[in-house]
């Protein structure tokens, strides 16, 4: 009889199995990524054409698309007067707000330097490359005071926590604004996205940004309010029920006062 040891010997563990597997993944790609470069540059624009390891710039780039500035100078080719470049040198740049939501910065002396640019039908869109960036720096809470942008809202995009000042916290309720102000806790209106609306992008503001000490007060305030309107709401529905209710009560009452007194044909019509 074989031994539980010998057993377990013969069957590999799940992670030994899946740590071979990654590695035999990983020699794989990298003996592809030596043929990919190792294929002779082609010497057409056909052949060049979406090819997978070489790119014709700036004829073959998508749009926003542009050859790292670190690798200008790095031309494989020269096919009929066109620039051949490896494809991995090829960067995709973004709007500062795309940037942003990346929590990085386009850099104050690089906004009027965009590395690519995209026309709309109204304006033109700048794009930045990563090298025309930073790194996003949160301002935290002092003295009490939430850090703003210039249109007095705080960006949270896609209701992100990674966005919020240390200190603050997002409370996302509809009513969460309204109901601040009532209980008078400090607030801004959270900026979470952009909506097109009749051809328009506009801001989309979900919930408010508070001090982390104010969150869960408002919060159960939200909730008592939504608790309020939900009561009244079905309060209203009630009374009109029982106002149906009631004039269908009447009706038949005049119905059969007819009926009684003048016989079925007068108790026909608008009852």
């Amino acid at each position: 009889r074989t031994s539980s040891t010998a057993a377990a010997a013969e069957v590999p563990t799940p992670s030994g199995g899946r740590g071979h597997r990654d590695e035999d993944d990983e020699e794989e790609e990298r003996e592809l990524q030596r043929r990919r470069k190792s294929q002779p540059v082609p010497s057409t624009l056909a052949e060049l054409k979406n090819h997978e390891e070489y790119v014709i710039a700036p004829k073959h780039l998508a749009a926003g698309e542009v050859i790292d500035p670190k690798h200008l100078g790095d031309i494989v080719k020269m096919v009929k007067g066109h620039r051949v470049y490896r494809r991995e040198h090829v960067r995709r740049c973004q709007t500062s707000t795309q940037w942003r939501k990346a929590l990085r910065v386009v850099r104050e002396e690089e906004k009027d330097r965009p590395a690519a640019t995209l026309k709309r039908k109204d304006n033109e869109l700048k794009l930045f490359g990563e090298w025309q960036t930073t790194e996003m720096v949160i301002p935290p809470v002092v003295d009490g005071e939430i850090p703003v942008n210039e249109y007095g809202s705080v960006e949270v995009w896609d209701s992100d926590a990674r966005f919020l000042p240390r200190g603050t916290a997002l409370v996302h309720d509809k009513l969460a604004r309204d109901v601040a102000k009532k209980l008078n806790v400090r607030c801004a209106p959270a900026l979470t996205g952009f909506e097109t609306k009749n051809g328009r992008r506009v801001p989309v503001m979900s919930g408010v940004v508070v001090l982390e000490g104010d969150k869960r007060m408002l919060e159960e305030a939200c909730a008592a309010v939504h608790a309020e309107k939900l009561r009244a709401a079905t309060d209203k529905r009630e009374r009109a029920a029982v106002g149906r209710w009631e004039k269908l009560a009447r009706g038949l009452l005049i119905r059969a006062k007819l009926r009684d007194e003048y016989g079925e044909r007068a108790a026909v019509g608008r009852w």
